[in-house]
């Protein structure tokens, strides 16, 4: 099942600049297929890396970006009204 943006946001509280998913491609039991739409000028890109280095989305906004996928959750949990969390 894939889910656009306004999607996401009915299911999970975060929003920008914390919501890093846009779009959902798969969902199935156990997994989550998210896309996170990145380019040149996402202001975290100024100054990460100078000139000529190439650019690099800081590694702690992959965390975040995934984290952000796993706060989808799977059908069953939402049948029964949870929601993951990252706590143990």
């Amino acid at each position: 099942m894939a889910r656009d943006i306004e999607g996401i946001r009915k299911l999970i509280p975060l929003r920008y600049p914390y919501l890093m998913i846009d779009r959902v491609q798969r969902e199935e039991e156990g997994l989550v297929v998210a896309v996170k739409n990145v380019t040149i000028n996402e202001p975290f890109f100024q100054g990460h890396f100078p000139e000529p280095l190439q650019a690099v989305m800081p590694g702690t906004l992959i965390l975040e970006a995934m984290g952000s996928d796993r706060c989808l959750p799977p059908r069953q949990r939402r049948a029964r009204g949870r929601l993951p969390c990252w706590c143990r």
